[in-house]
């Protein structure tokens, strides 16, 4: 075993890193999803269409429009704000997924900027991916793959990709896997693979929803991964690590051998 600390994660950088997303999902909940809960409430969803149309009733003349016109049109805008409200939880949840990315590479490059020397590890650090990011913890004898916050930051990372991207790959996974993410329009049925005809009609990438529960699911994910990072890690296996670090590792090594060779006449 190496008498060297190759990672370590004092209490105060740990406790500031839980700190710092605790405020966050604090703040937005205040600020930003609590308005849109208390709209979902049947009481102020019949509110809020009535005095839409008290406000907009000069826009409804009795012999151009139907009496359903002015309610028709209230539901519609009281539906929009509700799509306004699922996309701002949505965002709140890539915003807190994106900067635990971002806090992870942050330190795993601070670490090993203390015994490699070479810019192209570090570079390569912050161009992996989600599950390279999982082998590289791993080759360091840190392998959190059976651990439940591992699987709800990678369904995490599913809905990211989804509200990011629409279709694609996270989609399938998340329709095939997570169908309780996709609901139909005006219903709380889950999509279901074999619904063929549902499927190519619909945008269904559009139907992508997280509720208040869920997105406590997440932080506690989040709060869960910061508290089990070891305070120390003294090995990493080299031959486990993914390509692209080993790659940067030959790349560190030759830029290495070239300035201590110099130029020759």
């Amino acid at each position: 075993m190496s008498k060297h600390v190759l990672f370590q994660m004092p209490t105060p950088l740990r406790q500031s890193l839980i700190d710092g997303h605790l405020f966050y999902v604090e703040q937005a909940k205040a600020r930003l999803l609590m308005q849109f809960s208390e709209l979902e409430a049947s009481e102020n969803a019949e509110l809020f269409i009535k005095n839409w149309m008290k406000e907009n009733e000069h826009r409804f003349v009795p012999s151009f429009h139907d009496e359903g016109d002015s309610y028709a049109e209230a539901c519609e805008r009281y539906h929009a704000l509700l799509d306004l409200g699922n996309q701002t939880r949505l965002s709140v949840v890539a915003g807190m997924f994106h900067e635990w990315e971002k806090q992870l590479r942050q330190w795993l490059t601070g670490e090993v900027r203390r015994w490699h020397d070479g810019d192209c590890f570090l570079q390569a650090i912050w161009a992996l991916n989600f599950s390279q990011i999982i082998k590289l913890l791993k080759s360091a004898q840190w392998d959190i793959s059976g651990q439940n916050y591992y699987r709800q930051l990678n369904l995490c990372r599913l809905i990211v990709n989804v509200y990011k991207h629409g279709k694609g790959s996270a989609l399938n996974d998340l329709l095939k896997k997570h169908p309780e993410y996709l609901s139909k329009p005006f219903d709380s049925t889950p999509l279901a693979l074999d619904d063929a005809s549902f499927n190519s009609y619909f945008a269904i990438h559009t139907f992508l929803k997280v509720s208040d529960e869920q997105i406590q699911e997440f932080s506690d994910s989040i709060v869960a991964f910061w508290q089990a990072v070891p305070k120390n890690i003294f090995n990493l296996d080299v031959d486990m690590l993914p390509n692209k670090l080993k790659n940067a590792i030959t790349e560190d090594a030759k830029a290495s051998c070239t300035q201590l060779g110099g130029k020759h006449d």
